[in-house]
């Protein structure tokens, strides 16, 4: 396995699905301790793909939430409790992050009928009294709906487990499993490339060993400040994407040099062809150009191993 770089890349692809599943749970169940694990698995993550503002962001939050024990034990104990996510019925699976709640809730309430966008005015003033009237209003809400006996609520049914969601569901697997099946990636075949359109990366290509880079990045931050630390581009996980649109790239900066001098050249020596016509249908056939390069610099990259197992 170790020799096998695409099936390496496609194993590190599901520990970052399943540290997202962990994210996910720590959230709806409000698992402190979970929520903490997810996030410093993220890091090595964040910092390979060059997410540079998301690495900082999460290495500072860690820092400050694994103190919390001894600078705000009162609110560590809240945390630890379920109360760092916000619930708005008691069902197990229903916590949501803080922010989702803001944008969802808050800012939704900003915007429809009552809100501060509507004819209120967006003054200090204002604010305040919006915002510090809410809890008096829910208690008016609560107040009329148990003098009119009216009840608002949901059914213990997951909005996405009716049988026709199911259904699609495992159809959308049996598709998935067929094309696996078909474009296995944990064949014995030692080179990185794309299951689906068969390029093949380098020596450059590093991205299946995206975990240990990031790992050397977070490193390599430890002890310094914030906001001087800087990352290298050079440093950072290169995808088959990149290498791909930089051969593209340096194909078309050829022939875009190569038109360029032949238009500097022949064209003053050819005064039929200086027409504007003359040189739209000399772009139109450069573009055209441009294309075929294109078609011909990816059928280059593809792994030879897999025209031969699947075609083109």
């Amino acid at each position: 396995m170790a020799d096998q770089r695409t099936a390496k890349l496609w194993i590190q692809y599901l520990d970052m699905v399943k540290i997202l599943q962990l994210f996910i749970k720590a959230e709806r169940t409000g698992n402190w301790e979970l929520h903490l694990d997810a996030v410093r698995k993220m890091l090595p993550i964040f910092a390979a793909a060059g997410h540079i503002l998301y690495a900082k962001s999460a290495y500072l939050y860690l820092q400050q939430m694994e103190g919390l024990p001894t600078s705000h034990p009162e609110v560590y104990q809240k945390f630890s409790e379920g109360f760092h996510v916000i619930r708005r019925s008691d069902r197990y699976w229903a916590g949501l992050s803080t922010d989702l709640v803001i944008e969802q809730v808050l800012m939704r309430s900003m915007k429809t009928s009552g809100g501060l966008t509507h004819g209120r005015g967006m003054d200090e003033i204002q604010r305040l009294v919006w915002t510090l009237s809410l809890p008096a209003c829910a208690e008016i809400k609560f107040t009329m709906q148990e003098l009119a006996g009216i009840r608002y609520g949901t059914s213990d049914q997951h909005q996405e487990a009716t049988s026709a969601r199911k259904e699609r569901d495992v159809r959308d697997t049996w598709k998935l499993v067929a094309f696996l099946q078909t474009y296995d990636p944990f064949t014995e075949d030692p080179s990185i490339h794309s299951i689906s359109s068969g390029v093949t990366g380098d020596k450059k290509v590093n991205v299946d060993k995206a975990n240990s880079i990031g790992e050397t990045i977070i490193a390599s931050m430890v002890g310094k400040n914030v906001h001087e630390y800087t990352f290298k581009r050079k440093d950072h996980a290169i995808t088959l994407g990149q290498k791909f649109r930089s051969a593209k790239m340096k194909q078309l900066r050829l022939i875009h040099n190569s038109y360029s001098r032949d238009c500097v050249c022949y064209l003053p020596m050819n005064p039929q062809l200086s027409s504007s016509k003359n040189i739209s249908s000399m772009s139109f056939v450069v573009t055209h150009l441009h294309f075929l390069i294109l078609s011909d610099c990816r059928e280059r990259q593809r792994n030879r191993l897999w025209q031969t197992q699947y075609g083109n």
